[in-house]
């Protein structure tokens, strides 16, 4: 009898990037926020970075482990956008509100 998998029906997870290029591409993602990036830009960026397309789980992965920005205070930007994040409501306002989420980075020297 096959033991039950209560993963089974998860949503793949994405492979740890390690290696020197993922060290150069999250200090360059640092660097784009520390630059004071707008936020839409900083999206672009993700959304070009990896093979696969960047999702609301990718999107909440990345500001939690690369940026040390907390899965709760980012997924309140989830509501701006539809679930294959592109933006559902006024860019501006998208930046403006990313602009006090990405304030809470603290660049590392």
């Amino acid at each position: 009898m096959r033991e039950f998998d209560s993963y089974s029906n998860a949503e793949p997870s994405f492979p740890r990037r390690t290696g020197e290029r993922a060290q150069l591409e999250d200090e360059t993602l640092r660097d784009l926020v520390a630059e004071g990036t707008t936020f839409l830009k900083v999206l672009e960026y993700l959304s070009r970075r990896d093979s696969h397309p960047l999702t609301p789980l990718g999107f909440l992965r990345i500001f939690q482990e690369e940026l040390g920005i907390s899965f709760i205070e980012s997924r309140n930007m989830l509501e701006y956008f539809d679930p294959h994040m592109q933006p559902i409501v006024d860019k501006a306002l998208i930046n403006e509100r990313g602009r006090l989420l990405l304030q809470q980075f603290t660049p590392r020297n």
